[in-house]
């Protein structure tokens, strides 16, 4: 009798404690908030936030998601600018003495002239600017500044004569305005750096005159 009694009693201090068998559901509660976090709902909404701020956020802002999308896939950043713009030159300065031994007209050759003379000052200040930021080399860009490059007429090397002055004009033509695009269209919005922004905007004021020499001449022939 003594025994069940002290059963009893002990039964009745642990129903005080725990009524209702509250310590269980509490234990319970605490196990699955434990896995929620770690791999239940929490997680997946986790996961769809991140998510929505490279997609449906940056959806809100063309600009950002156009960041974010390059971000994954290789950004143009202020190096791949530069690098892209250091080919660009380099390929002006290069036909551009090509054409001032080619060429028949004086009115290309002074154009060539003024091309060599503007993109190798433009190609000096890349360097410039390359070796501030250490440097840096953007191989990828560098091919793929030469893939954008239209490569129509790119057999000025075979021409002579007048032929020659309509193929360099047709392909300065074309190259100056594709750059003219590209710095209004992508450098501008994506360079970070403020010395590169104003490289970028004292350059398209020249690329312009360029352009308008160019059309002149073409109209002269």
């Amino acid at each position: 009798m003594k025994r069940m009694l002290t059963t009893a009693a002990m039964l009745a201090m642990l129903a005080a404690c725990n009524p209702d068998g509250a310590g269980d559901r509490e234990t319970g509660a605490v196990d699955g908030d434990y896995q929620t976090r770690a791999g239940g709902p929490l997680d997946s909404a986790a996961a769809t936030g991140t998510s929505g701020v490279g997609t449906t956020g940056a959806a809100a802002n063309g600009s950002g998601d156009t960041r974010a999308a390059a971000g994954e896939t290789g950004a143009l950043n202020d190096a791949g600018i530069l690098s892209r713009i250091a080919v660009s030159n380099q390929m002006e300065v290069q036909e551009a003495q090509l054409a001032q031994r080619q060429a028949r007209s004086a009115g290309v050759k002074e154009l060539a002239r003024t091309l060599e003379r503007d993109h190798s000052a433009s190609l000096e200040k890349v360097k410039g600017m390359q070796a501030r930021t250490g440097g840096q080399t953007d191989a990828a860009n560098r091919a793929a500044g030469l893939e954008d490059a239209p490569a129509d007429n790119a057999d000025l090397a075979g021409k002579t004569g007048a032929d020659f002055d309509k193929a360099f004009l047709d392909r300065q033509q074309t190259l100056h305005e594709e750059n003219i695009r590209n710095f209004e269209n992508q450098y501008l919005s994506a360079a970070q750096d403020a010395e590169l922004r104003t490289l970028i905007q004292q350059t398209l004021p020249t690329l312009r005159q360029h352009l308008s020499m160019i059309e002149r001449l073409q109209d002269q022939q």
